[in-house]
């Protein structure tokens, strides 16, 4: 991938109740070439689905970890990592 792009976020493994809380229905503004450190938000493809959470480098293993803390942390291939998220847009009630 290029470019910068906007991806739809649905579920709940990103919301919670402290911290940084991504609701379902969130567009996510997505940079492929932003830099990939940890406790950066970031989209993995990860067995052919889009998983997002908190970059988390330990040792020489890679992890995206949810804010909602009912689901556990994905190991990922860091070339697996699609982009970095910039910018979280939310659609006011």
């Amino acid at each position: 991938m290029d470019g910068i792009f906007k991806f739809k976020y649905d579920g709940d493994s990103m919301t919670w109740n402290t911290g940084v809380s991504i609701p379902s229905g969130a567009v996510l503004v997505v940079d492929p070439q932003a830099d990939r450190k940890s406790g950066r938000i970031a989209i993995a493809d990860h067995q052919g689905y889009p998983v997002i959470g908190a970059l988390s480098h330990v040792g020489a293993s890679t992890y995206l970890r949810p804010t909602n803390q009912q689901y556990p942390a994905v190991e990922i291939d860091p070339a697996s990592i699609v982009g970095v998220v910039t910018l979280i847009e939310i659609q006011a009630p």
